[in-house]
């Protein structure tokens, strides 16, 4: 089989759990916490390390990702014709590694099985690099299987970045089907910068070949992306960088992953997905061919397809909404929102500020009890404001 992301080679890799992080903490900070995610790890990776010299890793076929048929399915429903119409085009655009699908409990967005997605794109393109999206705790090995037996050649593991060690025996059973398997540490931000390298170490060591920083919420800066995709790359991790765009930074911080040393990138067809979308892969590619990247796409091929296939479809097109904005300065999921939003209803609050308010408290879970008790607090600064 052909590798599309890097391969770590490393002997001997751990076979055991790791323990997570905690709680959440300033995403800035390199202080070492006392009971840290890093602290805890180190005995166990110090064991099996994955940190290898530059040259046993193999450089990425062009380092971006399409997730345009998974993120897409946020805002619109795609036929398996068209699935195979999209997958066609991408390759032919120059696009080799295509994302199609979630496998998880909840089943496919789409309501067709993940390894049809994989067959219907695998027809449409049958030279390209073909994956899945499996969630740790309800995806199963079972069915990973279905997805490469159709046809995938790699699947990307997402967990929240709090809770690395429930995707680890997953990401280990993952690779012992000879695919690229990668782990997406969703709501990357919410971990210290000095805990991520520890949760990378991890993923390595069960067998990850690429680590993923995912910035969920839209909310990183360039320079945070820079800093934190450069500590992985010096220690010879190979980094993934996958960006949101509430802040309108998601291209712009795709830009400084690869600066810092970044093998791949994500990016959808005029930028379509959850909450204000994701890096538009048009726009991506004719950012990164001017700072020297991606020379062999077809930028306006790309273009091309999305205005005739994504355009009308997008339930967002004109631009951030004021709520994308806050979810961004916020850190907030915006699968929280319409949770979040019937607590302000009922205690006649803005929704914006109890956002705003809840992420104060937890950028992971976010229970009944944290919006309850953010509520409560905020209708009383409300009311002593007014006195």
């Amino acid at each position: 089989m052909l590798v599309a992301f890097p391969l770590i080679v490393a002997a001997g890799r751990s076979e055991k759990g790791f323990p997570g992080a905690t709680g959440i903490a300033d995403p800035l900070s390199t202080d070492r916490v006392p009971i840290s995610l890093r602290h805890r790890v180190t005995t166990h990776v110090e064991k099996a390390v994955c940190s290898v010299s530059e040259a046993e890793v193999v450089p990425p076929i062009d380092g971006l990702v399409d997730c345009t048929l998974r993120e897409g399915t946020y805002e619109m429903r795609f036929s398996r014709s068209e699935v195979e119409v999209i997958a066609s085009t991408l390759f032919s655009a120059g696009v080799t590694h295509i994302e199609v699908g979630v496998d998880s409990a909840r089943g496919s967005r789409l309501d067709i099985p993940c390894s049809d997605l994989v067959k219907a794109a695998t027809l449409g393109a049958p030279e390209a690099e073909v994956g899945i999206f499996a969630e740790a705790g309800s995806a199963t090995i079972e069915s990973i299987k279905d997805s490469v037996s159709a046809g995938a050649k790699f699947v990307r593991v997402g967990v929240n970045a709090t809770e690395v060690e429930k995707s680890l025996p997953l990401v280990h059973q993952a690779k012992s089907l000879d695919i690229t398997v990668t782990l997406n540490a969703m709501k990357t931000y919410a971990v210290p910068t000095a805990d991520v390298l520890s949760i990378a170490e991890a993923a390595c060591s069960a067998g990850a070949d690429l680590f993923y920083v995912v910035d969920s919420a839209g909310c990183m800066l360039p320079d945070e992306v820079n800093r934190l995709v450069s500590i992985l790359s010096d220690a010879h991790i190979p980094t993934g960088f996958h960006g949101h765009d509430n802040l309108s930074l998601a291209v712009a911080n795709s830009l400084s992953a690869l600066r810092a040393g970044a093998v791949a990138v994500d990016g959808t067809l005029r930028g379509a997905g959850r909450s204000a979308g994701n890096a538009q892969i048009e726009v991506l590619v004719k950012v990164m061919q001017r700072a020297g990247y991606l020379k062999n796409l077809d930028g306006d091929r790309l273009a091309d397809i999305a205005e005739t296939l994504i355009a009308e479809r997008r339930k967002r097109d004109r631009g951030i909404s004021h709520l994308d904005l806050v979810l961004g300065e916020s850190r907030c999921h915006s699968g929280n929102v319409n949770f979040i939003g019937e607590v302000a209803e009922r205690w006649n609050l803005s929704l914006h500020a109890l956002v705003r308010a809840v992420c104060r408290r937890d950028l992971i879970h976010v229970s009944r009890a944290v919006v309850e008790a953010a509520a409560a607090e905020l209708r009383a600064a409300n009311s002593k404001s007014r006195k």
